[in-house]
């Protein structure tokens, strides 16, 4: 069990933040400590947990090692951002929209892998922050992605739970 959770769901997990890392650095977003600090602290809990998850069921020696090197490379890729904020780029007056943009593409992704509606709804909602105009579009457009997003999620958590509880 400890390899499917490892293989499928740390390596989907950090392929999703390594795009997230390449967006937030290219758009400005590493430029604020607090943000470098708040995006580590909600990247770090899923290789931990499958650290966990590996020394609690191993096989063999040889799957243990195989493992605890997946989770190795997944904590440096979430450790990645520490790095990345010496060089970052500074948030331009469009941040906001790229981040809606990147949430819309997210939330499009989500239609075959449902559980990336929680970081479309996350960057959503973080984007008025970033925008610097807020006109009325950009309100509509982030409150569409929003509501679309938290739409998608309720849906196919209660085919979920219909699947695994049945009625």
């Amino acid at each position: 069990m400890a390899g499917v959770f490892t293989i499928l769901v740390l390596g989907g997990f950090t392929l999703v933040n390594l795009l997230l890392q390449l967006v937030f650095y290219f758009n400005g977003q590493y430029s604020r400590p607090g943000f470098v600090r708040s995006h580590i602290y909600w990247t770090l809990p899923i290789p931990l947990i499958t650290l966990l998850l590996v020394l609690w069921d191993h096989a063999s020696v040889a799957d243990l090692s195989m493992n605890f090197g997946l989770v190795l490379i997944a904590v440096a890729l979430a450790l990645l951002p520490l790095q990345l904020k010496n060089s970052a780029k500074v948030a331009g007056p469009q941040a906001g929209w790229r981040l809606l943009a990147t949430s819309a593409l997210l939330l499009l992704l989500a239609n075959f892998i449902w559980p990336l509606t929680i970081p479309a709804m996350l960057i959503a909602w973080s984007a008025s922050d970033w925008q610097q105009r807020k006109e009325n579009g950009f309100k509509l457009s982030r409150i569409v992605l929003l509501l679309a997003a938290l739409g998608l999620t309720l849906y196919e958590g209660f085919q979920a739970w219909q699947h695994f509880f049945g009625a």
